[in-house]
């Protein structure tokens, strides 16, 4: 059964798009208009009188091959000068419209709290997040938003070190653990406004989800060998860290802090794979886990 709430959103959605489209036919209007009128220069039919005597001497093949540079180059002029005239037009018009383009940024900090016999060990990284308002006719269509930072880091001395990566999935994470403040599609213009104003040091806990919901957990055999990187299971991590050990939780939490720059210092390989595959290839054909320097720091 439907909820009484989601059928309201779904007609508030509606009115919004029926208050756009009047804008939306207007400029696609403008942009037909000028097509045809390019359409209806170039292929006019009508000849010139001296055209005509020429023409009544001179058969076709025998046409000046300046005539027809010229007549070329008057075609290129034309269609230039249209499809920059469409464009001024259409940018005019999407301005008065109000849907413009506009960027926002935001910074959080994902933690990652691991539970071992020794105690609580926790891992965190600071990353900017990045989005703008779709320059489109429909205000409500939004973009993926973009991450950058580092993976999350959590070092269990003897037992090993954890990596909870950082993908093109990362901007799924974070709208997943903030949806009950904001259930409505955090990349639409009012979901990205909304992250935007978030105040400092708002914090939600990751919740139980799909794959692009959840980060992906790996660790290495040896920190030296970027090739013997290990998947690890969220819901088991003792078959790889030892008994007792398990995933406690991961928060989000908006910050003003710097992103963080430090994994550098911990995979000392990572630099020289230049953005390349873990095996060094430039494609994930053998690379171990298809994964990629990307995954663990992304971004200047």
């Amino acid at each position: 059964m439907v909820r009484i709430s989601n059928l309201g959103h779904h007609a508030s959605m509606c009115l919004r798009l029926m208050d756009t489209l009047p804008k939306a036919l207007l400029i696609i209007s403008f942009f037909f208009y000028i097509i045809v009128i390019i359409i209806l220069f170039i292929n006019n039919p009508r000849v010139s009188t001296r055209k005509r005597e020429h023409d009544s001497f001179y058969s076709p093949r025998q046409e000046n091959t300046k005539d027809r540079l010229g007549k070329i180059m008057k075609k290129v002029i034309l269609a230039v000068f249209g499809i920059v005239l469409t464009t001024g037009l259409v940018c005019t018009a999407m301005a008065m419209s109000g849907t413009v383009s506009k960027g926002y940024s935001w910074r959080y900090k994902m933690t990652v709290t691991i539970e071992t016999p020794e105690g609580l060990v926790t891992g965190s990284a600071v990353r900017e997040m990045g989005n703008s308002t779709a320059s489109s006719f429909i205000p409500e269509v939004g973009n993926p938003a973009d991450v950058r930072g580092e993976a999350v880091v959590v070092d269990m001395s003897e037992r090993g070190v954890l990596f909870a990566l950082i993908s093109h999935d990362s901007d799924m994470e974070f709208y997943n653990a903030f949806r009950p403040l904001w259930p409505d599609g955090g990349s639409t213009p009012e979901g990205i406004k909304f992250y935007s104003e978030l105040p400092v040091g708002t914090k939600v806990k990751l919740q139980p989800g799909g794959y692009r919901g959840q980060p992906k957990l790996v660790t290495f055999t040896d920190m030296n060998d970027p090739k013997s990187v290990t998947p690890v299971n969220k819901h088991d991590l003792s078959g790889v860290f030892g008994q007792g050990v398990k995933l406690k939780g991961i928060t989000f939490e908006i910050t003003d802090e710097p992103v963080t720059r430090k994994i550098d210092d911990i995979l000392l390989w990572l630099n020289g794979l230049n953005g390349h595959y873990l095996h060094g290839g430039m494609t994930s054909r053998e690379a171990p886990l298809g994964l990629h320097a990307g995954n663990f720091k992304k971004g200047k």
